[in-house]
């Protein structure tokens, strides 16, 4: 799979797991009618769809009035999901990580070709920069399903409105983190289409 390709799935795979995660919340703290409604996207998100990168992830939404879970289980429930989701921050990081080195590798050699590669070059530097910004987002969020406010250890609600704050802190936290590494991706891939079409012949 090429360097670009890479990207792709990158960008896809953090994608979904944002999609999920939102949408395990607002099946909690939405009113039936809005979460029939809703579209499931983080605000300035693109919407699910809209372009190659994200096609075909469309989450399946919940039809109103047909959710078995209701009060603390539905909370319970969403801390469960989002607690998994934080779990799995850092294998995003180490995946955006593998990609700088793979990048990097990549203008190495095409520079060595004397092709210019500055473009890319600025976009792998605000890729990187990106990545420690992203991480504290999702280190935040980890903090918070580790205080667990309004849960017990186990993730049984304590307390329902500690509970709802603390989901709705948790899904900022990491829809922040997840915008912050998604558009330094994507501007990266831009820069790496465009260098492909100026160069056509690089493999």
């Amino acid at each position: 799979m090429n360097t670009l390709n890479s990207l792709k799935k990158l960008i896809v795979g953090s994608f979904v797991a944002t999609l999920v995660a939102a949408a395990a919340i607002v099946t909690v703290l939405a009113a039936p009618v809005d979460i029939a409604s809703a579209d499931n996207r983080p605000p300035g998100g693109p919407r699910p769809g809209a372009s190659e990168i994200i096609s075909g992830t469309r989450p399946t939404r919940p039809i109103s009035g047909t959710n078995p879970l209701t009060g603390t289980a539905r909370l319970e429930a969403a801390f469960k999901v989002v607690s998994q989701r934080v779990t799995n921050y850092e294998t995003q990081i180490e995946r955006a990580n593998a990609q700088v080195t793979k990048v990097n590798e990549f203008v190495t050699t095409q520079k060595a070709a004397g092709k210019d590669t500055s473009a890319v070059e600025t976009a792998l530097a605000a890729f990187t920069a990106a990545i420690p910004q992203a991480e504290a987002k999702f280190a935040s969020a980890e903090a918070l399903v580790n205080s667990h406010a309004g849960f017990d250890a186990s993730g049984k609600v304590t307390d329902e409105t500690q509970a709802k704050a603390t989901l709705q802190s948790i899904q900022t936290a990491m829809r922040e983190g997840d915008e912050i590494l998604r558009k330094a991706q994507a501007d990266l891939m831009k820069a790496m289409r465009e260098f492909r079409r100026n160069n056509p012949s690089t493999p």
